[in-house]
Parts: structure tokens; sequence; C-alpha cells
């Protein structure tokens, strides 16, 4: 049995009938199948959700200069990322090395004087007083010297 349509009892006249009678036949090209991956694209809205999430932070704060990856790009632990600009922190090395390089002379002038201070000392030129407090400030000199070096 054969259904050809509403009131098509004839398959002859299936089809017919309706539609443009001028217009022509659209050409249909047939091809061998073939085996192969197809990209697809979809436009759509909706939300992604990756598979793994990585959070870069830097160590410090500053300026890019440069950014050496593009967006999506695969990257492995070690490769550079970004640049940050150096000159503030070369600065605060130029200062922080100022720095200990005075209160290394502090240090060693204190020294000297605690060395004059026990000469005069046994002498019988100072009091011991004297002698103590630049033997308290050799020590201060001291632990500023270990702070400047971390």
């Amino acid at each position: 049995w054969f259904w050809f349509g509403r009131g098509a009892e004839d398959p002859a006249k299936a089809g017919r009938g309706k539609g443009d009678p001028n217009a022509r036949a659209i050409p249909v090209v047939a091809a061998p199948a073939r085996k192969g991956s197809i990209d697809v694209y979809i436009d759509a809205l909706g939300t992604v959700t990756p598979r793994n999430m990585v959070a870069v932070r830097t160590r410090v704060d500053g300026q890019l200069m440069t950014v050496a990856f593009r967006e999506g790009q695969d990257v492995k632990a070690g490769d550079l990322l970004a640049q940050i600009d150096p000159r503030p922190f070369e600065v605060m090395l130029t200062q922080a090395n100022g720095q200990m390089a005075h209160d290394q002379a502090q240090l060693k002038n204190a020294q000297l004087d605690l060395e004059r201070y026990r000469t005069l000392l046994a002498q019988d030129s100072i009091s011991k007083q004297q002698v103590d407090t630049q033997e308290a400030l050799v020590r201060q000199f001291q632990g500023t010297v270990a702070t400047d070096q971390g």
C-alpha cells in the first residue's frame, strides 16, 4: 500500500499541481563518502566551564612591559608569560645597597671608637660607662647591618 498524500489517489499525479510550474529543478551533485574530521562551529549563548582552571599571579606588583603569550596558547611551567617593568625594583635595590653601605660604615666607625675607648680605659683616661655605651652602639650597628643583609 502506498500513501501519496491527501487527495492523490494516482501515484502518477502525486506531487503535482501545487507550486510554480516554471520553477527549475535544483541541481544535486553526488560525491563519494570519505572519512575525516569536520570543523563544527556553533553560534549560541551559554556558559562554558573549563576542565582545568589556573590562577596566574605575580610575586610583585608593577607595570607590565610585555605579555609573552596569546590567550588560549599552551604554556608550560617556567615559561615567561609577562615582564614587569624592573626600574622601580632596581631603584629600591640601589637604595637598599646604599643604606647597607652607610650602616656598615657606621659599624666600622663604632668599632674603631670602641678600640680607642678601651685603650683610654686601660690608661684610666675615661670611665667604664663610656666603653659600655660604645660596646652597645657597636652591637646596635651589627644588628642594623644584619637586618640590611636580610
